[in-house]
């Protein structure tokens, strides 16, 4: 009888690990493999293809900033332009960039000159204290205590200006609106004519500071990260004409610098 038992079990176990093997596993995702396909020297500005059969058709050019560098490279990894941020008299300069358009300015700037991907000048803006900043294809001033925010046209005329309670921390724009933090811990959304259409202040930490904030290419969801101690992770997202929070996280270990966020 107990060999009997044993062997039932020997069979009853076989069948269940062979029903395990071939019914329990699941197919293995789709992963993401990231394979160079050039590697540029910004010190030389040598070029060396690595994937020439799996390049891209058509061109097109990526703006980079790494390090002292900064310009415009493109689909081989060949530099449009590769300079390095040198301000004249030796000083140091900020840079902005974007797809469409770029500009390098002193520590006080007093006049900015805009140029393409190509080095040609668009714009020179003069008597307009402030850095610019190029986002969603247009033209913004961060004023020199970054406490103002101003949108100019394609012909260099300030449109309008936003003044801030507190030094702005963070921003983004997409769907003519734009998303900033600031300092103090409030997020605002303004529209295209400059006007405040949201705010809130997420609240919740011992010291109240935006180190990032993402709106997403529609406009419907923003994405915020605040505070310290305890620091936290907001996403709203838009009904109607107001935003609500629908997702909500603290942070057992928070950054301590600025956070860079995306919606892909």
């Amino acid at each position: 009888m107990a060999k009997k038992k044993k062997k039932y079990r020997l069979i009853i176990g076989f069948c269940v690990f062979v029903l395990y093997i071939f019914a329990a596993p699941q197919p293995i995702p789709v992963e993401t493999i990231l394979i160079p396909r050039w590697l540029s020297s910004l010190e030389s500005d040598y070029s060396q293809l690595l994937k020439e059969e799996e390049q891209p058709g058509q061109d097109y050019l990526v703006p980079f900033k790494l390090g002292n560098h900064f310009g415009y490279a493109d689909a081989q990894g060949r530099f449009a332009f590769n300079r390095t941020l040198t301000a004249p008299g030796g000083g140091k300069t900020g840079v902005s960039l974007s797809e469409h358009r770029w500009a390098e300015f002193d520590a006080v700037p007093a006049a900015i000159s805009i140029r393409s991907p190509e080095g040609e000048p668009l714009l020179t803006l003069e008597n307009l204290r402030g850095y610019p900043l190029f986002l969603d294809g247009k033209i913004f001033l961060i004023g020199e205590e970054q406490t103002s925010l101003s949108l100019i046209d394609e012909s260099g005329n300030l449109l309008w200006t936003y003044d801030f309670a507190a030094p702005l921390t963070s921003i983004d724009a997409a769907a003519d609106l734009i998303l900033t933090g600031s300092l103090d811990g409030i997020v605002e959304i303004l529209d295209s004519s400059g006007q405040r259409v949201h705010s809130f202040k997420p609240g919740g930490s011992r010291l109240a500071v935006i180190l990032g904030c993402r709106i997403s290419r529609d406009g419907s969801r923003l994405a915020v990260i605040s505070g310290y101690d305890d620091q936290q992770f907001l996403l709203q997202e838009r009904f109607g004409d107001t935003y609500n929070t629908v997702y909500h996280e603290f942070f057992e270990d928070g950054f301590r610098h600025a956070v860079h966020i995306s919606f892909i």
